[in-house]
């Protein structure tokens, strides 16, 4: 049985799909943010923080479904963001802390936390080894920050370029980032002592970029400024989505504009994506997904929730990296929104129907891993 977490006005809720029992985790008596599926589908950790308490407390809370039990972990600061190292055994978090941001680990087994980062903006992945990588800062202060398991090290082989989020190449110990090249950028996969292993494409501008669950393809799409996600259609083919698949070598077209987010399916075979479009002449964005063998095939329309739109679509890439719309058995996804017919609540949409369900109320929602 699979599941999808569900943010509804502070309160958290499981729904158990297809039928199963719905559990809620957590009321709206706090301001309870950011939940986040464990890799093994057992865990889920989220950010609480009492407003109603000058000398509140801010946790990370992690329940653990099996055993319906939950472990309260206090932190300095309330996290905005939560990411599960893959191994589950450890969450890092960032919060705003008195110097900037802070990139803290806290190690589920023995609950001591650690700041391995700080600056603005900072976004980072995790790698299957537990080593971390951090792209931190802007402009000439942008830097990578490499902390292997045991201890940091030095990761200064290359410059970054302009870009948020590092990903993981499964099954390597490298990472897919953007480096500086002389005038121009690159996409590259890093290895893990900062070399290049292979330059996927020059650029110039702001590059985004997903890679697949099995590390076998990579989409991307290169903007001119990081606030280039687009608020109206656009079909600039500077602004094209395109993936590369690395057992062809051969790198495709998907769409001449460019999405609002983008995300592969569990399965490799298929990428979700977002974009703006023109519905009887007012702005509306609609799903689509492709693949290979299904083409660009248009799915329904909605406007995201508030949440969405303020906490997740701007920093779309980070969030992909440990969070799933895609169900397991990737036949299907979910979003929070507001459909055509003015209903607001999270949907769930299957790729074979032209309509998504309503499934709850709630602004934003993540679908478990296949073992939850």
């Amino acid at each position: 049985m699979t599941a999808l977490v569900i943010l509804d006005r502070g309160a958290l809720r499981v729904h158990r799909r297809p039928s199963g029992p719905t559990t809620t985790l957590a009321s709206a008596d706090a301001a309870n943010r950011q939940p986040v599926w464990s890799a093994d589908g057992r865990l889920i950790a989220w950010s609480r923080f009492d407003r109603r308490s000058s000398d509140g407390l801010a946790k990370v809370i992690v329940a653990d479904l099996e055993l319906d039990e939950r472990v309260e972990l206090d932190v300095i600061f309330p996290a905005f963001y939560l990411h599960w190292r893959p191994d589950s055994g450890a969450i890092a978090t960032l919060g705003e802390g008195p110097l900037g941001l802070e990139l803290t680990v806290i190690d589920f087994s023995t609950r001591k936390s650690e700041i391995l980062a700080r600056g603005g903006p900072l976004y980072f992945d995790w790698q299957a080894n537990g080593s971390l990588l951090a792209n931190v800062g802007r402009e000439d202060s942008r830097r990578f920050e490499y902390h292997g398991r045991a201890n940091a090290v030095s990761f200064d082989a290359q410059a970054p370029a302009a870009f948020a989020a590092p990903a993981r190449m499964p099954g390597t110990d490298g990472f897919v980032a953007a480096v500086r090249a002389g005038q121009a950028s690159q996409l590259v996969i890093l290895g893990g002592d900062g070399s290049i292993t292979q330059t996927l494409t020059s650029f110039n501008g702001f590059i985004r970029f997903v890679v697949s669950p099995s590390g076998r393809r990579v989409a991307w799409v290169v903007g001119r400024t990081i606030d280039d996600i687009p608020l109206e259609p656009t079909n600039a083919v500077s602004d094209r989505l395109l993936v590369h698949d690395f057992a062809s070598g051969i790198t495709t077209t998907v769409v001449d504009r460019m999405p609002i987010i983008f995300e592969f399916s569990p399965d490799n075979e298929k990428l979700l994506y977002l974009s703006v479009d023109d519905l009887g002449g007012a702005r509306w964005m609609r799903w689509h997904v492709w693949s290979e063998s299904l083409g660009d095939k248009p799915l329904d329309w909605c406007r995201p929730s508030a949440v969405e739109a303020r906490e997740y679509i701007p920093f779309s890439e980070q969030h992909t990296r440990g969070q799933r719309r895609w169900s397991p058995d990737s036949t299907a996804f979910c979003y929070a929104g507001t459909a055509t017919s003015g209903q607001e609540g999270v949907w769930v949409q299957t790729i074979d129907s032209d309509e998504a369900s309503f499934l709850s109320t709630g602004q934003a929602a993540w679908w478990s891993p296949a073992t939850a």
